[in-house]
């Protein structure tokens, strides 16, 4: 659970991996049930390595960001997660990076599912 503005980084030089399973997904949400409470995942490393799978991720999009942020030339993987109650998207793609996204699950994000500017 992240504290209010809170946010996970993966740097350039970096890489974020987890993985969960179908009966016990990794939770990635705010101390509090409040949309943009937290920031999201911030993705600005290139790595091969970058990936989400079966995960709960709620409450992000504090300051603009998402549950799920990729800038920076950055890529990522999110598969089979569960993307909620983001003030804003649930992922954020912005142009030039590379998001791979699949059997995923959204709800209540208040501005859309993914908003993908390489589209």
């Amino acid at each position: 659970m992240f504290g209010e503005g809170g946010r996970i980084t993966v740097k350039s030089e970096g890489s974020f991996a987890t993985e969960g399973t179908d009966e016990d997904p990794v939770v990635i949400e705010g101390e509090s049930a409040t949309p943009g409470y937290w920031q999201g995942i911030r993705f600005r490393s290139n790595n091969r390595n970058n990936s989400i799978d079966e995960a709960e991720i709620a409450n992000g999009g504090s300051n603009g960001y998402a549950n799920v942020y990729l800038d920076d030339s950055s890529r990522a993987s999110v598969t089979n997660c569960t993307l909620r109650s983001s003030s804003t998207f649930g992922i954020i793609a912005e142009s030039g990076t590379t998001l791979e996204a699949s059997g995923n699950t959204f709800e209540d994000n208040a501005d859309g599912d993914i908003q993908d500017q390489n589209e």
